[in-house]
């Protein structure tokens, strides 16, 4: 038999959670500026719902653009991307309105893709009105690390003049997919529930003519994110994709000359590191395999030293030659790209001397 569950309209709870449950799994998300809006909870619902098939009763009102997203794109993407099984969505009502027009947000993690994104939409004058970041699986269930993260975020936004908003979630817990399977699913959703944003800025992780569906299944789901990213946002949200113009070299180059980078670039994934680390070491651990691709690519376009306050460079002097090499045996293009680097150029780089 099919299964037929329901998708309740949220609750909001006295400590701030907007609540739901579905397939007896609690959804949950809050923010100083997020509302109970079902939109956030459906795709992760069917996410959740794609593993059996069988279809799904939105107990509120969605319009009928988002329900024709939802069944015609979202539904088909979601059951052969995670080899699950498609969906009907079905709701109480159909709604007739969007989402007014309202304020921006740029998506920052203080990565490169950030920061790239950050400097081409000052290049072209436009300025979001807010930058915005999620907690919705990039840290585990670590809050603490995500806590220490923020306070460099919010440096940032200091500099800028804008505000800060953050958005917890457990869409990670709930759905425990690796999130660089589900991440650009889970990040929007939570963004949707935001109160008076009407469109985001998301930063692209790779080039346009990088983009492939066999990557994406292998490797990363960014590698697809402008196929799927509209395909489940409610009328009226607009998400705007900033960056495939140019690869993971041609981003590092451009934040190399980008001064707020030097003193914010964050791209560590040591979630230990960041947990425990003094207020005197580096946001960076140097150690992990983004840390080790991202000097790799700044040591290329010959900026490394702009950087000294994020990474520590003595101690990548002393150990690059053994980090480059447990770089090489990774199966991520991203990585052994960046690996190649070396090989373009060994004269500049001293390739040899590195894997001496």
């Amino acid at each position: 038999m099919i299964p037929s569950r329901q998708l309740s309209a949220p609750s909001t709870q006295p400590d701030g959670w907007h609540t739901t449950e579905f397939a007896g799994v609690e959804l949950a998300i809050r923010g100083q500026r997020t509302a109970p809006s079902i939109s956030a909870f459906v795709p992760i619902a069917l996410l959740l719902a794609a593993r059996e098939g069988g279809s799904i009763h939105v107990d509120a009102a969605l319009t009928e653009t988002q329900l024709a997203r939802l069944n015609c794109e979202f539904s088909p993407f979601v059951a052969d991307f995670f080899d699950g099984k498609e969906c009907r969505i079905s709701a109480a009502a159909i709604e007739t309105g969007a989402i007014p027009p309202g304020q921006s947000a740029l998506m920052f993690s203080a990565g490169v893709d950030s920061f790239y994104t950050l400097q081409k939409l000052g290049s072209l004058a436009i300025t979001p009105d807010m930058l915005l970041n999620i907690h919705a699986g990039a840290h585990d269930d670590n809050i603490s690390t995500w806590h220490r993260r923020l306070d460099n975020i919010r440096s940032v936004a200091a500099t800028l003049d804008i505000p800060v908003e953050t958005v917890e979630t457990n869409f990670h817990c709930a759905y425990p997919e690796a999130h660089v399977k589900c991440h650009t699913i889970r990040n929007i959703a939570a963004a949707i529930s935001l109160e008076g944003i009407s469109s985001i800025y998301y930063s692209s992780a790779y080039k346009l003519s990088e983009l492939a569906y066999d990557k994406a299944k292998k490797h990363a789901l960014a590698y697809i994110d402008p196929v799927i990213m509209r395909s489940f946002l409610p009328s009226g949200f607009e998400a705007i994709y900033v960056g495939w113009e140019a690869d993971r070299l041609e981003k590092t180059q451009a934040i190399c000359n980008f001064p707020l980078a030097f003193d914010h670039l964050d791209v560590c994934t040591d979630q230990a590191y960041q947990a425990d680390r003094s207020k005197t070491e580096p946001i960076n651990c140097g150690r992990c395999n983004k840390c080790i691709r991202t000097q790799i690519e700044i040591e290329a376009c010959g900026s490394l030293d702009r950087f000294a306050k994020v990474f520590g460079l003595d101690n990548w002097v002393r150990h690059r030659g053994k980090a480059i090499k447990t770089l090489a045996r990774s199966t991520d293009p991203i990585d052994r790209n960046a690996v190649r680097l070396l090989h373009k150029d060994r004269t500049q780089t001293g390739f040899r001397r590195w894997f001496s």
